[in-house]
């Protein structure tokens, strides 16, 4: 995975990132997060980044990474790593938890969504729910129409299919998560950015307090949704120093 294990961390960290986004996004966090005795290991996660976004994904193919990348871990350390899940990830993240809770010793979570209960108006959220559902049949079509724009073949290769939303669907309408999340006993961190506009704080809240474990969570003050870019150093600061105080509890 390309870390150097001569190096002694406290502790391990695996994460999945957003929608769109690429490891090569969170280098600063990266080295904050190293400063403080967090090593934090991105694996690569296939058709669902930003470098390969129109290549098709699912979820049980990120799911799979992120599995392999814990075991990966374990075996190269012996220690359980714990699950870091941003954004879109955050869905990831616990659907992991809730699947294979025994792997990892437990979850930091940037933002966190429900799929039942979007932070929108009624009107627009019935409306997103019309545009998925239909997607969700039409999907598997339109992920085998070419990207007809000429243009477009200069800068992505020209197998490249255009991108489907199957993953998005097989995650977004599995009742999974939503008949897991109280049930997940790992203890728990939330990160939110105070002036987040797409998952606002409140809202991560009230999703994030139905977690079995909910120990602790932190706002990131004048931050937006990408607080992960903008401020790498105050969160890995906050991620340390919840870690310390979840260890220094277990020592008592």
């Amino acid at each position: 995975m390309g870390d150097n294990f001569a190096k002694e961390f406290q502790h391990e960290m695996v994460f999945i990132h957003g929608l769109y986004g690429q490891n090569g996004q969170y280098r600063g966090l990266i080295k904050a997060l190293e400063k403080k005795g967090v090593r934090l290991h991105t694996p690569s996660l296939r058709g669902y980044s930003a470098e390969r976004l129109f290549v098709r994904f699912s979820a049980s193919e990120v799911l799979g990474a992120a599995r392999k990348a814990v075991v990966q871990v374990y075996k190269d350390t012996q220690k359980k790593p714990w699950l870091f899940g941003s954004s879109l990830g955050s869905i990831f993240a616990v659907r992991y938890a809730i699947e294979h809770p025994e792997t990892i010793k437990g979850l930091i979570l940037h933002t966190i969504v429900d799929p039942a209960v979007l932070p929108l108006t009624n009107g627009t959220q019935r409306a997103f729910h019309r545009l998925g559902s239909w997607l969700l049949w039409a999907s598997p079509i339109l992920g085998l129409i070419p990207f007809p724009f000429p243009w477009f073949a200069g800068t992505y290769p020209k197998k490249r299919i255009f991108y489907s939303v199957n993953g998005l669907m097989e995650l977004f309408y599995d009742q999974r998560f939503r008949l897991g999340l109280e049930q997940i006993s790992l203890p728990s961190f939330l990160i939110v950015g105070s002036k987040d506009r797409l998952l606002p704080p409140d809202y991560c809240l009230s999703v994030f307090r139905r977690l079995g474990d909910a120990r602790g969570d932190c706002q990131i003050e004048n931050a937006g949704h990408g607080v992960l870019m903008t401020h790498p150093y105050r969160v890995g600061q906050q991620i340390a120093a919840w870690l310390a105080a979840e260890q220094q509890a277990c020592l008592t």
